[in-house]
């Protein structure tokens, strides 16, 4: 029975690297596909004009408040 064991900690190891190979692989396929959705040029744009605006309201608010 203990060599059946011992035996089986060669299959784990392969097992658990194929595993590691897998799940990394996926992790990279689905960067790739999210990274255009995430940072196109349009959102990008638009993100940073609905961030302008928003901070000069709000230090023109803060500015007339003093």
């Amino acid at each position: 029975m203990s060599t059946a064991i011992r035996s089986s900690f060669g299959i784990l190891g392969w097992t658990a690297a194929l595993l590691f190979l897998i799940q990394m692989l996926f992790a990279l396929v689905l960067n790739q596909l999210l990274y255009g959705f995430y940072f196109s040029e349009e959102l990008l744009k638009r993100d940073n004009e609905e961030l302008r605006d928003r901070f000069e309201l709000e230090s023109r608010t803060t500015n007339q408040a003093h």
